[in-house]
């Protein structure tokens, strides 16, 4: 199954960045993964530029696996702000549930 989200920003720029989570709803057959992304922006100059960003990246059946290559820092800013999208609509126990 595959799913698009379309999404608007006012204003980007070098200094910011998107996490994306994704999930799998069932067994995934192969041992890649494949994702695109594309983003339409306008440049100061008033040109229009489209950046497509593919990606093929390998399933692992450990988590250690994942882990042990993840980008600490990034994973955990994800994370945190996961977690604090979570406030205000579901209990403190899911929540803390969810960290650990």
């Amino acid at each position: 199954r595959v799913n698009s989200i379309d999404f608007e920003l006012a204003s980007i720029d070098s200094d910011k960045t998107i996490g994306v989570v994704m999930r799998s709803e069932g067994k995934l057959n192969s041992d890649r993964f494949s994702a695109q992304a594309a983003m339409l922006y306008s440049t100061p100059d008033g040109d229009r530029k489209l950046r497509i960003i593919n990606l093929i990246l390998p399933v692992a059946d450990k988590l250690s696996n994942v882990l042990r290559y993840v980008d600490q820092e990034a994973l955990t800013h994800c994370f945190i702000k996961e977690s604090l999208s979570f406030m205000g609509h579901k209990k403190v126990v899911e929540i803390k549930e969810f960290i650990t």
